[in-house]
């Protein structure tokens, strides 16, 4: 029988995957949003939209923290961090049959199921009628096995909940040797990364402080702050229904590509296989900096010793510029703004948004400061799909 250890290592392990798969869709979402000077929106509609980026984006950055703040848990109590996760959309059955979670762009479905997604547990909300239509029977666990199940969920919180009471059993039965007194140097820190509210785990007290700062700041949350996740989501809701009583017209995102992938999809699939060569080498570079991101930071979780966190991410950086550098002066962007604006066809990877700028070395300070340091637009821009 899976004893309390095992069961919280193993609702933690689905905890992060679900925080790492939700801010992948969040960002993918903001950034099929339309530029502020594009010529399809008026001045005003520019601003609004502009927000909407800036709020959405600031919701994956804190979901960022999450999937941090989780690990650092899974480290405490003797886990393994985890930041692999399945390849998006994720398959019926992984999570919950109400948690569809797919990379698409911006639009009133989408912008219907992240508010659903983010709902208080008393919180009556329906999800999206199109293309977000739940999967599989519900999640049956089974108790008194050798390997832990997790029970189903409705919310978020529902399912913090559960993992609250898994880390109270835990408490009972191990006291004082419920965490690894060890395992503190090898958990993210402030000083590691600038994230706001991230803990190193020391006691119990750490950790349900933790869990209640993830619930409070998104999931689940009881949502009396008016900067919660499931709030801000509702009040672009508000204010897409205001622009289109002004403009019936208003469109503010491109049609971009449903599930985008870089290889030929299995025949039946829901995939769009990115083709155009500009576009295909571009996702090829994202993709590769982002794997090299997480193994970066699995790295730093392994490490053991007593090395202070500067040296620690020195020594990554260090692995970023082995061999002559790496070369991460590419980043995308979008073309001229005016030419973004240019309606793409729904489904289709042959008329790509993005252009390369010229390649430069950077150093290992500069490399550190892209991936691990204060530059979250390195951090956020590359969490997409890499099947």
């Amino acid at each position: 029988m899976a004893g309390p250890r095992e069961y919280l290592i193993h609702l933690l392990t689905e905890a992060a995957e679900i925080e790492h798969n939700l801010l992948c869709s969040y960002l993918y979402a903001a950034f099929s949003l339309k530029a502020r000077d594009c010529d399809s929106l008026t001045v005003d509609e520019g601003v609004v939209v502009g927000g909407w980026r800036k709020s959405i984006v600031g919701v994956a950055i804190e979901e960022m923290g999450h999937l941090a703040q989780v690990n650092n848990l899974l480290v405490a109590v003797g886990g393994a961090p985890q930041f692999d996760r399945p390849n998006l959309p994720v398959p019926p059955g992984y999570h919950p049959a109400s948690f569809v979670i797919r990379l698409a762009p911006f639009s009133r479905e989408t912008l219907k199921h992240f508010i659903f997604l983010e709902r208080p547990a008393q919180a009556k909300v329906r999800d999206a009628d199109r293309d977000y239509r739940h999967n599989g029977p519900a999640r049956q666990p089974t108790p008194g096995g050798l390997v832990p199940s997790t029970p189903d969920y409705e919310t978020i919180g529902e399912f913090y909940d559960e993992i609250r009471s898994a880390l109270d059993a835990l408490g009972k039965a191990s006291g004082e040797d419920a965490f690894v007194a060890s395992s503190q140097v090898r958990q993210l820190s402030p000083e590691d990364i600038q994230i706001s509210g991230l803990r190193v785990i020391r006691h119990m007290d750490d950790a349900l402080q933790a869990l209640e700062a993830i619930v409070e700041q998104g999931e689940g949350s009881s949502c009396e702050k008016e900067d919660c996740h499931y709030r801000r989501f509702l009040g672009i809701s508000r204010e897409w229904d205001d622009a289109l009583e002004a403009n019936p017209g208003f469109v503010p995102y491109h049609a971009a590509a449903v599930n985008p992938v870089m290889r030929p999809p299995a025949k039946g699939l829901d995939r769009v296989w990115v083709t155009e060569p500009a576009a295909a080498a571009l996702l090829d570079f994202g993709n590769a900096l982002y794997g090299l991101t997480l193994t970066l930071l699995a790295y730093v979780c392994g490490r053991s010793g007593q090395s202070p966190a500067a040296h620690r991410w020195g020594d990554a950086a260090d692995a970023c510029a082995f061999g002559d550098r790496l070369c991460l002066g590419v980043h995308a962007r979008r073309r001229r703004r005016r030419r973004q604006c240019r309606p793409d066809v729904r489904g289709t990877a042959q008329s790509p948004l993005i252009a390369a700028r010229p390649c430069r070395s950077l150093s290992a300070r500069e490399a550190r400061k892209a991936l691990l340091g204060s530059d979250r637009t390195w951090r956020a821009r590359y969490c997409l799909d890499r099947s």
